[in-house]
């Protein structure tokens, strides 16, 4: 994993981009890092947010893993933007509508229209507005920071 991040890190820089945390930061956030083994999880919350943070690779402050599969739901975003701290969060999702192509090719297909609808639903939208969240792109929210 060490030589691994090591290259993320090398090609982020390279390319001018940034990358995901490696880690959510609290376990509220997490449903998809606490099925990593043991090793991987501390090596993700230490060593790699360490080098990550001394490289000087633009990252979101926060990871959010939590909205997914039976949990990508309008209820579970309300939720979650009504805990979102200061900061940048990158919220992991994958919405889509579903056709026979990614049906046959992928294993994570049906639950991408839940989250197209929570992600693009009225009540979503209006609790970004009331909790004064904004939506920025990647290359937008570190051209702010940077």
């Amino acid at each position: 994993a060490p030589a691994w991040w090591e290259a993320c890190l090398a090609l982020a820089l390279e390319f001018g981009c940034g990358v995901r945390p490696p880690a959510p930061r609290a376990a509220r956030d997490d449903l998809l890092f606490s099925r990593f083994p043991g090793h991987a999880r501390r090596y993700a919350a230490g060593d790699a947010r360490r080098r990550l943070l001394a490289a000087g690779v633009p990252s979101p402050d926060g990871l959010v893993t939590r909205f997914y599969d039976r949990r990508a739901t309008l209820p579970g975003l309300l939720a979650i933007l009504a805990d979102t701290p200061e900061g940048i969060t990158e919220l992991m999702c994958h919405p889509g509508r579903v056709d026979e192509q990614l049906q046959r090719e992928s294993g994570y297909a049906q639950a991408r229209e839940r989250e197209l609808y929570a992600l693009t639903s009225a009540r979503a939208l209006q609790a970004v507005a009331r909790h004064g969240i904004a939506r920025p792109t990647f290359r937008e929210a570190f051209q702010r920071s940077a």
